[in-house]
């Protein structure tokens, strides 16, 4: 079966890797990528080899002819619709002029698109805030693509259900045309923890809290306990679901910490007033990741607890490659974004960048299980 895929608004193409676990389905030709930002473009074509660049949506006309594809995957920009900005009241509505309405595109370019060369299936994903507050939004877009054909079905897919340790609840939608589309995928057991996406110890220095740093931490949960602020995370058997993992740099009270043992820099029985929960940002490796987001400003990477014992433990950031790696990318994926080096010798990707082209991507596992439902429906149908 050959296969050929494009993708709107591709990142670093984790479509393109969901599609690679599953070539021995399938012969999947990779048409086009369609993204604005030319550092992601390159970081895809450093992942996945040369794959003609679109650019901006906003300036393709159609998928005619040899831009035509079997599968299309497209992932509208959320900030304006993301949790933290979901009290904007355009949101994404269509001509709004947000970075989220250019989901409207799609359609556009589609209807612009002869019949025969409309792509057979889409697959969208989104923040859940597009299937729930901006719904009637949404609707306007599903009436758009529903006149050139489509049928669809949608619905809130986690990450943790895919087989990947990190909790990112993320709306998906998959549309075929003259349908009716493929089910999304049922849940699969969980059968790792984020410990299993370690890098090797010792880390290097840059990602350890300093003393300093962890006491100004622990005075402040002290003083938000004080205040009766909760803390959500709880976990019962070790593996609990934890919370978000943002993709930019730094080290905020509001982080993500995890916590070693090389080198000790705090005696365990310190953690008794600092608490594993701390502002719900820090967790054990025996537990799930956190989401793996983007959020403006530093110091939001995600922390974790490494071999801590009786005696002595540190807290460290999450490494760029352990968030590629909890985003489903392969270790040889995420080697060609951490390890990439210019002429000069220097990082090609600063660590930072590496953080947001993480926080950005979709789970690669969530793509892969909605693609083979669409192999499945395309063998049952053949």
């Amino acid at each position: 079966m050959k296969l050929r895929i494009g993708g709107f608004f591709s990142g670093i193409g984790a479509h393109i890797s969901a599609c690679e676990k599953l070539k021995d389905r399938a012969d999947f030709q990779y048409v086009f990528q369609c993204e604005i930002d030319k550092k992601t473009a390159q970081a895809n074509d450093d992942i996945h080899g040369a794959i003609p660049n679109l650019g901006d949506i906003t300036q393709v006309h159609d998928l005619n002819g040899a831009l035509a594809v079997d599968i299309l995957y497209w992932t509208p920009p959320c900030q304006d619709i993301s949790i933290a900005r979901a009290g904007n009241i355009p949101g994404n509505a269509k001509g709004s002029g947000t970075r989220s309405s250019l989901a409207y595109e799609v359609p556009r370019i589609l209807s612009a698109t002869k019949e025969e060369d409309r792509p057979k299936y889409l697959v969208m994903e989104e923040v859940p805030t597009m299937i729930t507050k901006f719904k009637s939004n949404f609707d306007a877009l599903l009436a758009e693509l529903s006149e050139i054909g489509y049928h669809h079905e949608y619905g809130i897919i986690n990450a943790t259900d895919c087989g990947i340790p990190q909790s990112r609840r993320r709306a998906f939608m998959v549309s075929k045309l003259h349908g009716p589309a493929p089910q999304l995928p049922a849940p699969i057991p969980l059968n790792t923890c984020m410990r299993d996406y370690l890098d090797p110890e010792p880390l290097p220095q840059e990602y350890y809290v300093t003393q300093t740093r962890l006491e100004g931490m622990i005075l402040s949960t002290k003083k938000e306990r004080a205040k009766g602020h909760g803390f959500s995370f709880n976990p019962t058997d070790g593996r609990g679901v934890a919370k978000t993992i943002t993709a930019a740099a730094g080290s905020r009270k509001t982080d993500n910490y995890l916590l070693e043992r090389p080198s000790g820099i705090i005696r365990a029985a310190t953690l008794q007033t600092f608490s594993l929960d701390h502002m719900n940002r820090v967790y054990s490796p025996k537990g799930n990741c956190p989401t793996i987001a983007t959020i403006s400003g530093g110091g939001l990477e995600p922390k974790i607890m490494r071999n801590a014992d009786k005696e002595r433990t540190r807290i460290t950031k999450l490494t760029e490659h352990e968030c590629l790696l909890l985003q489903g990318f392969s270790p040889s994926e995420a080697d060609c974004l951490v390890k990439a080096v210019d002429n000069n010798g220097r990082r090609k990707y600063p660590k930072s960048v590496c953080y947001r082209f993480a926080g950005n991507a979709v789970c690669v596992n969530c793509f892969e299980r909605i693609t083979e439902q669409i192999l499945n429906d395309l063998e049952g149908s053949a």
